[in-house]
């Protein structure tokens, strides 16, 4: 099969349970989100890309759904549940970052705007994952493709504000290795 065919009903599935996540909300946090990543795990490393892109799609909505978790009256054990989610789909965020096809790094720089929309105000978050993101934004930002480049200056305007060239200095190192790899 093709690699730009669609790929029988994964990816109507997968887009279902997008739907399914942006209509729980936060009681997302209430079940099981193993299942939910292993399907996230296997779509972001299928072979056709629009797989790939739906799977970002998933992980956005899951951001979306958990925008309001640190406010004053959420619920403490939902916060723990998405920090820990955090540690596991942060990893998988940044290498959508980096795809080949650019309708996949859109969709991955989607769900990194959503995850910095939760993530701003979180100074525990931003230490622990601005080091796989910041430098990937970064290279976005001069992308090929129109749509990444002019999103991902956004969302770094949105996250970094006036910092911007503090940040890449901070993050230098990484940018580098990244580019290099």
């Amino acid at each position: 099969m093709h690699d730009t065919e669609g790929w029988k009903s994964l990816e109507t599935s997968m887009r279902i349970m997008q739907n399914i996540i942006e209509a729980i909300g936060t009681h997302l946090f209430e079940f099981s989100l193993d299942r939910i990543l292993a399907c996230i795990l296997k779509g972001v490393d299928h072979i056709n890309r629009f797989v790939r892109e739906i799977s970002y799609f998933v992980i956005n909505a899951i951001f979306l759904a958990s925008s309001n978790i640190f406010q004053q009256n959420a619920d403490a054990e939902n916060k723990t549940k998405f920090v820990a989610f955090c540690e596991k789909l942060i990893p998988i965020v940044s290498q959508g970052l980096g795809d080949n096809w650019s309708q996949v790094r859109y969709a991955s720089s989607q769900a990194v705007r959503s995850y910095y929309l939760i993530a701003k105000d979180q100074p525990d978050l931003r230490q622990r994952y601005d080091s796989l993101l910041v430098p990937r934004m970064c290279l976005n930002r001069y992308y090929v493709a129109e749509g990444v480049k002019i999103y991902s200056n956004e969302t770094w305007k949105m996250v970094h504000g006036t910092e911007g060239r503090q940040a890449v200095c901070t993050y230098a190192k990484e940018v580098c290795l990244f580019y290099i790899q």
